[in-house]
């Protein structure tokens, strides 16, 4: 049976998913609070700007686009200043590694379904007929 396109596509996400993952890695050797730290701030930057871009990857020439990005850079570079000031006022915080992560993991999901309403209201429509 022949492989059709989309599989191979998914497959490709997926690769570049477990890429960009993998890219913690470095940050996991790193002690202290700055190393905790840049694992955060890392994973999800890395994790949204790959969901913003993959799932509107037919639209990444066009000017509308990067002036939705610009506002989801802006948004996003606010909540990395957020969790750097919180990670440094409480290093001790990396200590419950579930509620960090399950914050991270929710905070994240926000920031996707807020990206894409930003993404969508930069859209522009498509004209009328009649």
């Amino acid at each position: 049976m022949k492989k059709s396109w989309f599989r191979e596509f998914d497959h490709l996400a997926i690769t570049i998913f477990v890429v960009l993952v993998c890219g913690v890695i470095p940050f996991v050797f790193m002690h202290g609070v700055w190393g905790e730290l840049l694992q955060k701030v890392y994973l999800l930057t890395s994790l949204l700007l790959f969901a913003a871009l993959w799932s509107n990857w037919e639209s990444i020439a066009e000017r509308w686009f990067w002036k939705a990005m610009l506002l989801i850079i802006l948004v996003h570079s606010g909540i990395v200043v957020g969790i750097a000031k919180l990670n440094l006022a409480f290093p001790g915080i990396d200590q419950l590694p579930g509620l960090v992560y399950g914050s991270l993991a929710m905070l994240f999901t926000g920031e996707i379904f807020g990206s894409m309403r930003i993404i969508e209201a930069y859209r522009p429509k498509p004209k009328r007929q009649g």
